[in-house]
């Protein structure tokens, strides 16, 4: 948004006025949002697989190590499962949308946060 005597073109209001947005090649946009917050839902699926390699890895190494009675097998295996765990699901891979979260426009935040300041000041009382 450019306030009026910017250099966007200006209508004589006080109004914002939107500046088109600048093209972003899609790779930059892709690598921008594996840093990005995950959605609830990919947050979920994330956390149930990830519990599910590392118990699977667990389960199947046990006995492997038991039978060849060393623990490091155990211990390596389970430290190559977390390895593969970060890779797939710290990055936000997946980058959908969040249906859960909703973005409220200023112009209707800051009049309620205006009223609300006014109402708790001791002169208004």
């Amino acid at each position: 948004m450019v306030k009026k005597g910017s250099s966007a073109k200006s209508n004589g209001s006080d109004e914002s006025v939107p500046v088109p947005p600048t093209p972003v090649h899609p790779l930059a946009k892709s690598l921008a949002g594996l840093l990005s917050p995950m959605s609830f839902r990919d947050q979920q699926m994330c956390f149930t697989w990830a519990q599910r390699i590392l118990y699977a890895t667990g389960i199947a190494l046990y006995p492997v190590a038991w039978y060849m009675e060393t623990f490091q097998v155990f211990a390596y295996g389970i430290v190559a499962a977390f390895g593969v765990c970060c890779v797939l699901f710290v990055p936000n891979w997946y980058q959908n949308a969040d249906p859960q979260v909703k973005f409220i426009d200023r112009a209707v935040t800051k009049p309620y946060y205006e009223e609300l300041a006014l109402a708790r000041s001791p002169t208004s009382q």
